[in-house]
């Protein structure tokens, strides 16, 4: 815990991580520590009855920033109109971008609940393998332009990506076995097959794609032209 304390001859003394730091001050000035927990921001001092400038928003792979809170569990939310009486610390809040169901040992995605507009799905979720993308996983979310499928996945639902009009990139990971994205095709394809499962408005179907799949377009309302 970092302590500051007041001195005479306007020096102020803190220790962080078992170092101490000093720097000069008016005479009679109290300084106070604000740690941030959960993130890489990096802790501030700040003087007696200022206010805390809120940092920009931290970032996290595959997680949604929620906010900051006074409390280890994330309930009380931090008010940064509060003037500083003393030491604060704060903790990130973060929500995992996506809902799962696990099967024996593979997942099975079920919901994408972030805010991001490039949706890249992780491969792995607490060392299980991704295998499934289900049904409505991303839906009725227009901010979302970017979908990438990593090697992993082996079942995609062919509703998978429900009235999300804005969607111009899909590409699947080259070294998926079971689904590609031929020729930067902007699609999902069944490899064995050679099937156009699903499409965006920015698909070219390859000559070597043979069938598109009924829904493959289905709820696509802004595309203008199909090549």
């Amino acid at each position: 815990k970092s302590v500051v304390r007041e001195s005479d001859n306007k020096k102020i003394e803190f220790k962080r991580n078992g170092n101490i730091i000093s720097f000069e001050t008016e005479e009679n000035e109290t300084y106070y520590t604000v740690e941030f927990f959960n993130s890489e921001i990096e802790n501030i001092n700040i003087k007696e009855g200022d206010k805390i400038l809120r940092p920009e928003d931290p970032y996290k792979k595959d997680f949604t920033f929620l906010g900051w809170f006074v409390d280890y569990e994330c309930i009380v939310e931090y008010d940064f109109e509060t003037v500083v009486s003393d030491n604060i610390n704060l903790y990130a809040k973060w929500q995992y971008n996506y809902e799962y169901k696990r099967n024996n040992k593979e997942i099975i995605i079920t919901k994408y609940v972030g805010n991001e507009s490039k949706v890249n799905f992780p491969s792995t979720i607490n060392d299980y393998k991704v295998v499934e993308i289900s049904e409505y996983v991303i839906e009725h979310k227009e901010n979302v332009t970017s979908i990438v499928i990593p090697d992993s996945v082996k079942r995609i639902s062919a509703s998978a990506f429900s009235d999300c009009n804005n969607i111009s990139n899909i590409s699947v990971d080259e070294r998926n076995s079971t689904y590609d994205s031929r020729n930067n095709c902007n699609g999902i394809i069944i490899t064995e097959t050679n099937e156009l499962l699903i499409g965006c408005k920015n698909t070219i179907i390859p000559n070597t794609v043979t069938t598109i799949k009924d829904s493959a377009f289905k709820e696509c309302n802004k595309i203008t032209e199909i090549t």
